[in-house]
């Protein structure tokens, strides 16, 4: 998927809370009036085709993957800033669901946004969700996502 003609160009934004908060947090936050943790500005080319001028489903669900990813990283970063842990000790987290809707084509060449947000987390649980828009502010594709953390190693 990485080449010239699948995707010319990605801009990617995240929330600046996320990063200069010493303590972020999402609880009594409502989602839907803060907006997207992570906004990923996508520039389509013919590359990921599935079908003349539409982008294939397997492409779409990639990128909102890597979107979620971008988001659970960013958040897990941040709320791990108070044990002294590397992004090589910190545990990693891995996607368990993605369950995704789609709702309509996305067109290539064309350009695409990409929001994500964390939803909460319960222990090693962290649920996320994420969908994918048009340029015309069109919901193309949406994804509710479970990630799990792996368990700490026993010392």
């Amino acid at each position: 998927m990485n080449t010239p003609n699948m995707f010319p160009h990605i801009l990617a934004f995240i929330r600046k809370e996320i990063l200069r908060s010493n303590r972020p947090t999402w609880e009594n936050r409502d989602r839907e009036q803060t907006g997207p943790d992570i906004i990923l500005l996508v520039h389509l080319g013919s590359g990921g085709n599935g079908f003349r001028d539409t982008v294939h489903g397997g492409v779409l669900g990639a990128l909102l993957d890597e979107a979620l990813g971008c988001c659970i990283e960013s958040w897990a970063c941040q709320l791990d800033k108070s044990e002294p842990a590397s992004s090589e000790t910190r545990p990693r987290l891995y996607t368990a669901s993605l369950n995704i809707s789609y709702h309509a084509l996305a067109e290539s060449p064309g350009i695409i946004l990409v929001h994500a947000w964390l939803k909460g987390r319960q222990g090693r649980k962290w649920f996320l969700a994420a969908k994918i828009l048009g340029d015309d502010n069109r919901t193309r594709a949406e994804a509710s996502a479970l990630w799990v953390s792996e368990r700490a190693a026993a010392m």
